[in-house]
């Protein structure tokens, strides 16, 4: 069990240090995203010589549409698996409960009825 734990840490520090990097070669394309998350972090911090709290970070509401978008754009975790708790039906799918359902995360995200204009970075959109 201790080999599980340590993939599922080494697992989520890769994923965060993805999620990072896209981050930031996303904002490094965008020069008006970077100036409006430093004025949100300005408004919201004032004074730049102090730490940042649970509350700077919920009111940095920009700051959290850019990572959402950019995550949209390029999340790292492809697919998630699931078990359905009850008999569902989807359109004209039916799934009993016990049924495995993969849920292709990447699709979710690029899917045009939902996100039009999928492949722009818009980080409004949320």
């Amino acid at each position: 069990w201790i080999d599980e734990i340590i993939t599922m840490i080494a697992g989520a520090s890769d994923t965060v240090v993805s999620a990072l990097s896209f981050l930031l070669l996303t904002i490094g394309h965008h020069p008006e995203v970077q100036e409006r998350m430093f004025m949100e972090i300005q408004e919201v911090m004032g004074d730049l010589d102090r730490d940042v709290t649970a509350a700077d970070v919920n009111a940095m509401k920009y700051l959290d549409q850019v990572i959402l978008e950019t995550i949209r754009l390029h999340g790292n975790i492809v697919l998630i698996m699931r078990r359905a708790t009850n008999d569902t039906k989807i359109d004209s799918c039916s799934l009993p409960a016990g049924s495995r359902v993969l849920i292709m995360l990447h699709a979710l995200g690029w899917n045009k009825e939902r996100f039009p204009n999928p492949e722009q970075f818009q980080p409004e959109r949320f």
